[in-house]
């Protein structure tokens, strides 16, 4: 699939679609600073969507202010986006405005309901927040939608040690386990600091 999306770009360096597709390969492959000119290159003076997808690549770049103008410019340009609050939600996050990450990731909830994506996000901002009880809930919908998504069950970890609930903490920790020996082993640690800190 990347050589074909790449032929493509070389038959049309200007094609969106493809500077689209070639930005997400470069963000996967944590090749920041390109995917931030690809992605640049496809939004142009482009839609909120598009634009969203810059503001991340921005973001994971270190470049936390320009990523915050454009992620601003995307809500302007398309106010009931999911995936632009998806994204605006996961700038405020990074940079520690977890309430504020909360409402934008409600936001995008609302947007898409049947997302499983938007119940991680809304999840891991809920716990990040601290409120584990509520966060459980959406990582819980996350799971039963995509029960291969390791970061909601590691959350999800994450907030039943914090509640006490050891027992099913470690049997989300041995799911993690049986998925990923080398994941689940470096986590190991951090859910039993994380059970320290229980009611």
């Amino acid at each position: 699939a990347q050589a074909a999306i790449r032929a493509a770009h070389a038959l049309d360096p200007g094609n969106p679609v493809a500077l689209q597709a070639l930005g997400m390969i470069a963000l996967r492959e944590g090749r920041h600073a390109e995917a931030v000119e690809f992605f640049r290159k496809a939004a142009g003076e482009g839609d909120g969507p598009a634009r969203a997808d810059l503001g991340t690549a921005l973001a994971l770049a270190g470049r936390m202010a320009e990523a915050e103008q454009v992620l601003r410019e995307a809500l302007a340009a398309a106010p009931r986006d999911a995936h632009v609050w998806g994204a605006w939600g996961n700038l405020l996050f990074r940079t520690g405005r977890d309430a504020e990450a909360v409402e934008a990731h409600r936001r995008a909830n609302a947007l898409r309901p049947g997302d499983p994506n938007t119940h991680l996000n809304l999840g891991a901002a809920l716990a990040s927040a601290g409120r584990d009880e509520e966060a459980v809930l959406w990582l819980a919908h996350a799971l039963a939608a995509r029960p291969d998504a390791d970061e909601a069950r590691y959350n999800l970890a994450l907030c039943l040690a914090r509640m006490g609930r050891a027992a099913e903490a470690e049997a989300q920790l041995g799911e993690l386990l049986r998925r990923n020996a080398r994941l689940g082993e470096a986590l190991g640690g951090v859910l039993d600091s994380e059970r320290g800190k229980s009611p």
